[in-house]
């Protein structure tokens, strides 16, 4: 699927959407592992490239996930296919 000619199937982005709500909440309540998984498991339902809008959005909630976590910033760039973690204060 490419993002600059094809909308996100409704239901997925419904389902990646839900999956970022999962996870800010259980973030909030001190969850971090469940939450983590929880956008980990958003992330891998998009399809490539991994750039529509939503993806910033699960981008963001991993990269508050691991802030401050040296070893956990350079695993979610390795997930995140980014080549160093970026600056996690912009997140």
């Amino acid at each position: 699927m490419v993002w600059g000619d094809l909308m996100m199937d409704q239901r997925l982005e419904s389902a990646v959407r839900r999956l970022c709500r999962d996870g800010a909440a259980l973030a909030a309540d001190g969850e971090r592992a469940m939450a983590l998984e929880s956008y980990l498991e958003a992330w891998q339902l998009l399809p490539e490239p991994k750039d529509a809008p939503i993806a910033a959005d699960v981008r963001a909630g991993i990269r508050g996930l691991v802030r401050g976590t040296a070893a956990l910033e350079r695993a979610a760039a390795v997930i995140l296919r980014e080549d160093a973690p970026r600056d996690l204060a912009r997140a």
